[in-house]
């Protein structure tokens, strides 16, 4: 029981490290600066969440809104400052498989969205830290590092994916929680 509560945060860790997009003229706006303010007006943390197995922390994750009050229809930001490596082709599988879960779609969709994520996804590395920002008009921006952010316009994918983290199911209850500003130790 323990075993198979570790095993699926470890999945659900290599998930979230799926946020590395690397830009593409055909899909993606890219932009030559990355600033929270410039997506999200007002930008305050919302809460932070550490995301364990075992012993071990996998990434510190911040969720920022305007004023600090996070709602869904409005902008909002994730920064994840990741504490391990990530492998690319496990983060698109677990992606996958989380969307699934989620039943954010099925069959095409979810093969155009894995067919997207094996092209654009990458390796990440310790310390890397990832911002993904769900943007007024729904897209999603995201930007790792240094890198110039790219806008993925696939307002479905963007919902799909943030979901893994502020969705209505989300796979670990606490962890959101400490996300959105509640229980925070």
């Amino acid at each position: 029981m323990v075993f198979t509560q570790v095993l699926r945060r470890w999945v659900y860790s290599m998930m979230v490290a799926a946020v590395a997009i690397m830009s593409s003229p055909a899909l993606f706006a890219s932009t030559s600066a990355a600033s929270l303010d410039d997506y999200v007006p007002n930008a305050a943390l919302v809460g932070k969440a550490e995301f364990k197995v075992m012993f071990f922390t996998i990434y510190e994750a911040s969720l920022f809104a305007p004023n600090g009050e996070f709602n869904r229809s409005k902008p909002f930001a994730l920064r994840i400052n990741y504490l391990v490596d990530a492998d690319k082709s496990r983060l698109v599988d677990n992606s996958i498989n989380e969307m699934k879960r989620q039943k954010s779609a099925s069959g095409e969709r979810l093969e155009r969205w894995e067919n997207l994520m094996n092209e654009y996804f990458f390796d990440i590395k310790e310390n890397d830290i990832a911002y993904m920002v769900h943007n007024a008009d729904r897209s999603l921006t995201i930007w790792t590092n240094d890198q110039a952010p790219v806008t993925i316009e696939d307002k479905a994918f963007a919902r799909a994916f943030l979901n893994i983290w502020v969705g209505r199911k989300p796979r670990d209850e606490e962890f959101q929680s400490q996300l959105f500003g509640q229980n925070q130790s």
